[in-house]
C-alpha cells in the first residue's frame, strides 16, 4: 500500500512540474501593450520629419505652411476693414499716407499759381487775416479752421485730410488682431505652433541661400516651387520701386515772343519796395524763413502761415502808399 501511495505522488509530481503556474491556478498572463495599438486607437503613421525630429519640407508640408499664411494674411486684413477702433485707425492712416504725396505736390505749385493768380492771391490774403484775428481772440476753433482752409487752399484737398491720432490702446488692439491671426494660421496650416515655426525657420533659410546642414536637395526643391508665394507671405520681397515719372514730351517749336506787356508804374515802385525791404531785413526774413520751413515740415501749417504772414510784412511795409 505504502509503495502504491508512493507512485502515485511521483506521477503527480511530474504532471505539475509539466503544466505552467498560470495554468495551474487560472491566472492570464499579461503582455506589453505597444504603444499606438491600445483600443480604439490605431497605430500612428509615421510623421514627415527627419532624424531628431526636423520637419522635412516636402511639396504637402510647405502647401500646409503657405495655407496657413494666406489665412493669417486673410485676418489681419478683415481685421484692418472692420468697423472696429484698430480698423477704424487703420484705414485713416492709409486715406493719410495716400493723400500725403498730392498734398505736397499742391504745395509745391502755390506760390506760383498764387502769383499768377490775383484771386487766389486775395483769397489767400483773407484767410491770413481771418486766422490772425482768430488768433488774437484765442479762439482755437476758428484758428484751426482757417488754417485747414488755408492748406487746402495751398496744396488741394489732399492736404485736408488729417493724421489719426493713435488710440491710447492701440497696442493692446494690434496685439489681439496678431493673436488672432496666429491662431487662423495655425488651424488652416494643421500644424502645432513648434512646427509651424520650426517649417517658417527652415524655409527662410533655405529662401536666404543659408540651409542647415540637413536639408535635402527634396527639401531645396520644394521650397524653390513655391519661393515666390514663400516670400510675399513673409514679407521677404523688397518693395516696390516708385514708378518713373513720365518723359516730358518734347518741346514744341517756340511761338514767336509776344510784345512786352505793359508794366504799371505803380505796381513797379511797389515791387522795388519790397525788393530793397527785403535786402535791408535779410537776417529777419532768413530767420523767420526758416522758422516757417520748419513749422511746416512738422506738420503745422497755421504756424507757418504767420511765419510767412510776418515775412510780408515787413516786405511790404510802407510799399502800398
Amino acid at each position: 500500500m505504502t509503495r502504491l501511495v508512493r507512485i502515485l505522488a511521483a506521477a503527480l509530481l511530474a504532471v505539475a512540474a509539466a503544466t505552467p503556474a498560470a495554468a495551474q491556478f487560472d491566472v492570464k498572463k499579461k503582455l506589453p501593450k505597444v504603444p499606438g495599438t491600445e483600443k480604439g486607437q490605431p497605430a500612428a503613421a509615421p510623421a514627415a520629419t527627419g532624424g531628431g525630429g526636423t520637419l522635412v519640407l516636402d511639396d504637402a508640408v510647405v502647401e500646409r505652411m503657405i495655407k496657413g499664411m494666406r489665412a493669417a494674411k486673410a485676418y489681419r486684413e478683415d481685421a484692418a476693414k472692420a468697423n472696429t477702433p484698430y480698423g477704424r485707425h487703420i484705414q485713416a492712416k492709409a486715406a493719410y499716407a495716400e493723400a500725403q504725396p498730392k498734398c505736397e505736390e499742391g504745395r509745391a505749385t502755390y506760390v506760383t499759381r498764387m502769383t499768377a493768380d490775383p484771386k487766389l492771391q486775395k483769397k489767400s490774403e483773407v484767410y491770413m487775416d481771418r486766422f490772425m484775428a482768430a488768433q488774437e481772440k484765442q479762439d482755437t476753433a476758428a484758428m484751426r479752421s482757417w488754417g485747414d482752409s488755408m492748406a487746402v487752399l495751398q496744396g488741394g484737398p489732399a492736404c485736408a485730410v488729417k493724421d489719426p491720432q493713435q488710440p491710447n490702446d492701440f497696442h493692446d488692439q494690434q496685439q489681439a488682431v496678431e493673436t488672432g491671426a496666429a491662431a487662423a494660421e495655425l488651424d488652416a496650416s494643421d500644424f502645432d505652433g513648434r512646427e509651424s515655426g520650426q517649417a517658417k525657420d527652415r524655409a527662410i533659410a533655405i529662401i536666404q541661400d543659408a540651409p542647415p546642414p540637413d536639408v535635402s536637395p527634396s527639401e531645396q526643391q520644394a521650397v524653390d516651387k513655391r519661393e515666390k508665394e514663400l516670400k510675399d507671405l513673409m514679407g521677404l520681397n523688397p518693395p516696390p520701386q516708385a514708378r518713373a515719372p513720365k518723359p516730358a514730351p518734347a518741346a514744341a517749336a517756340a511761338p514767336a515772343p509776344a510784345p512786352a506787356p505793359t508794366v504799371d508804374p505803380g505796381q513797379q515802385a511797389a515791387a522795388e519796395c519790397m525788393s530793397k525791404n527785403a535786402k535791408k531785413n535779410e537776417k529777419d526774413v532768413e530767420r523767420l524763413g526758416n522758422l516757417a520751413a520748419a513749422a511746416a515740415n512738422a506738420g503745422d501749417v497755421a504756424k507757418a502761415m504767420v511765419y510767412a504772414d510776418s515775412i510780408n510784412q515787413i516786405q511790404s511795409a510802407g510799399c502800398n502808399q
